[in-house]
């Protein structure tokens, strides 16, 4: 057992897929995902949203301070959230956990597991004529009137990053400050793809002869790695980082555009949505 003991006034952890909720006690409930898809003493803690800010802070802080020389004391908080989610995302060992599951302030703890992106293909875009027709037949045309374009819309891509510099842009694709993929492995991509997905997404989203809003603005927010896969603490990571970018630029529309899949019902998500 740990020596240091959380206060039982501690936060909770985000949701995300829903496999099985397991009761601790009279604590707080673990939904654990699949055998096959977990990240191992990965979490998201979600706490009571009676719970004052302060406690939310003093339990990060003593996370922070953990004993490290005790390796069933180990703990790593990843991401502290306020709009996403109320809680944090982190690394806990088992006996770390159990005291976070015994804290009164905390609402729930989920198990963090992967969630997927799809595969690029390249394709005619067919789809672009078929949006501004109300005819059964096509005229294999796009016609669609200027104040249409996105143009003063910020479109934020949840995805495995976009290419910065691909022609289909224009120079019209920023880096929205967060990438966390790269926080929570240790990578050093800002945002760029390494895929291929996200820039399929965001072209059709916003290129300018293959997408829909051609004068839109695009911000790439990765949430998926080189492989198209990244974990519930990945996107509600990113949903954070959206919101917290979004307020900064309230004068401007937004839309945040998630083209992902999971094979369960991810709560966390939803939730943060």
């Amino acid at each position: 057992m740990c020596e240091r003991k959380l206060p039982l006034t501690m936060p909770l952890l985000f949701i995300y897929a829903i496999v099985l909720a397991c009761s601790v006690a009279d604590g707080a409930h673990l939904i654990k995902a699949s055998a096959d898809e977990v990240i191992a003493n990965s979490y998201l803690i979600h706490v009571k949203p009676s719970t004052p800010p302060s406690h939310l802070r003093e339990m990060v802080h003593k996370l922070h301070h953990a004993d490290t020389t005790n390796p069933n004391c180990t703990a790593k908080v990843s991401c502290v959230l306020y709009k996403a989610a109320y809680g944090f995302t982190a690394n806990l060992s088992s006996d770390i956990l159990q005291q976070v599951l015994e804290s009164n302030i905390v609402d729930y703890v989920e198990e963090d597991h992967i969630i997927y992106g799809g595969t690029a293909r390249n394709t005619k875009s067919w789809g672009l004529d078929r949006i501004d027709r109300t005819e059964a037949t096509l005229d294999h045309q796009f016609n669609i009137s200027c104040n249409l374009s996105g143009k003063g819309v910020d479109v934020y891509v949840l995805d495995s990053g976009v290419n910065y510099y691909h022609d289909e842009f224009s120079g019209r694709v920023r880096y929205a400050g967060c990438d966390p993929v790269d926080t929570m492995f240790g990578q050093k991509y800002f945002g760029r793809d390494c895929n291929g997905h996200g820039t399929h997404v965001a072209g059709i989203i916003a290129g300018k002869t293959v997408g829909v809003a051609t004068g839109a603005t695009l911000y790439s927010v990765r949430v998926l790695d080189c492989y198209s896969r990244g974990t519930v603490s990945t996107i509600v990571q990113g949903l954070e980082c959206v919101l917290n970018k979004a307020d900064n630029r309230s004068h401007r529309r937004a839309i945040v555009n998630l083209s992902l899949f999971s094979s369960k019902h991810d709560r966390s998500v939803e939730k943060a949505i």
